[in-house]
């Protein structure tokens, strides 16, 4: 048997065990596909950032994933939680999270939020991470 990445080749031999034994070869290739079976990883357990306040469109912090699948099924978009778009935008390829308005310190001194990972296999597979 021979491989090259995801492609297998056995060779199959066949006899009969008649007088004039008759033999058969043939070559079987088997192609092994990738099945979505590793969740995103985020290479940190939580991250923390600072932005000053009234500063909108600021970069605050990015944060990082791997998946160990391949092909599509590793390729990882990031995104908030809904009710906090107004304030925050984050990138969906890089991680990069920004402040989308002037936040306000006397209004809120801290956030702690998740953001999400999710992979591009089907169905697909999903982790979070705490942001403050």
């Amino acid at each position: 048997a021979t491989t090259n990445s995801n492609l297998m080749n056995i060779s199959v031999a066949v006899h009969d065990i008649d007088v004039a034994q008759h033999r058969d070869f043939a070559l079987v290739t088997v192609e092994v596909l990738n099945l979505n079976d590793n969740h995103p990883t985020f290479l940190d357990s939580s991250y923390n950032g600072d932005v000053l306040e009234n500063a909108p469109n600021t970069f605050i912090l990015a944060v990082q994933a791997n998946d160990n699948d391949g092909g599509t099924n590793g390729i990882i978009r990031f995104d908030l939680p809904s009710h906090l778009t107004a304030k925050f935008r984050i990138d969906s390829s890089s991680g990069n999270l920004y402040t989308r308005l002037s936040l306000d310190r006397e209004e809120q001194a801290q956030y702690r939020f998740s953001i999400r990972a999710t992979d591009g296999g089907v169905p697909s597979l999903q982790s979070s991470v705490f942001v403050t």
